[in-house]
């Protein structure tokens, strides 16, 4: 009877252990599954920010050409003035 009773009592302690493991292990799992999710989250953060960044290089890219080409098309005014007056001098001279 003796064995019995001991059997019986290792088997609660196993029991017993079993529970109190479930119920670390769910409470692991549960905390998993929270990280999970906001590292996921953290993620798509990371996306949508490098996509806005992308966007604003891109925007700072095209606002550098439209600057560059406002100054091109200045010079070439200044240029166009500079021959119109050498084509008057020429007429001048030629005049003479």
């Amino acid at each position: 009877m003796v064995v019995n009773t001991d059997k019986k009592d290792l088997q609660e302690i196993v029991d017993l252990l079993d529970k109190k493991l479930d119920e670390k292990l769910d409470t692991i799992k549960s905390q998993l599954d929270e990280n999970t999710q906001i590292l996921k989250a953290l993620v798509h953060s990371l996306e949508v920010v490098g996509t806005g960044k992308n966007k604003v290089d891109n925007d700072i890219d095209i606002e550098n050409i439209k600057n560059d080409i406002k100054n091109i098309n200045e010079n070439i005014d200044a240029i166009k003035t500079i021959i119109g007056r050498h084509q008057v001098d020429i007429k001048v001279l030629k005049g003479r």
